[in-house]
């Protein structure tokens, strides 16, 4: 664990084994107290971090088709406005989430399939979506639109199995 002490500049202090030192080249003077704080690991990202960018993702994908309505866009694109919202807001949001997140929540994959039922309930015979999207990933997505409890459990299950496999591979090769 680092401790840290931030001054008015903004330059980074630390404290190393040999005591404190400065990261910077330049001798600054600090005219407060310095502001002490202990910074943790990478991984220790809480979940509402995660949650948020997820949220993010979302918003900007319902903002993209907004304006496509706004803007008469939707009417003329219809197949390639709907892949693209398909791609954004739901594929890649979904399976980033429950390969990325670490506290995973079944409410979440509940929302974000309701969502993309009640935005565009027919997205699976979109040619775009046939065409482009992996069909491994087509089955995951079938499998959630039926239900979301077993996809969730399902994908969280098999990309547990990956790791094992991934582990046991990397033990037996060295």
């Amino acid at each position: 664990m680092r401790i840290t002490a931030q001054g008015r500049c903004g330059l980074c202090i630390s404290k190393g084994s040999s005591g404190w030192r400065s990261l910077c080249t330049t001798t600054t003077s600090i005219r407060r107290p310095p502001r002490l704080s202990i910074s943790r690991p990478r991984y220790s990202v809480t979940p509402m971090m995660f949650s948020m960018s997820w949220s993010g993702r979302l918003k900007a994908a319902a903002l993209m088709l907004e304006q496509c309505r706004e803007r008469g866009f939707l009417e003329q694109y219809y197949p390639e406005i709907q892949y693209r919202f398909t791609e954004l807001y739901y594929g890649v949001t979904l399976f980033s989430y429950m390969l990325g997140c670490p506290r995973r929540k079944l409410s979440f994959v509940r929302e974000l399939g309701r969502g993309m039922r009640e935005t565009f309930p027919d997205f699976q015979e979109n040619a775009y979506y046939r065409q482009y999207t992996d069909p491994e990933e087509q089955r995951m997505i079938a499998l959630q639109m039926r239900s979301d409890a077993r996809f969730f459990y399902y994908y969280g299950l098999k990309v547990w199995v990956r790791g094992v496999k991934k582990f046991v591979r990397a033990r037996l090769r060295g």
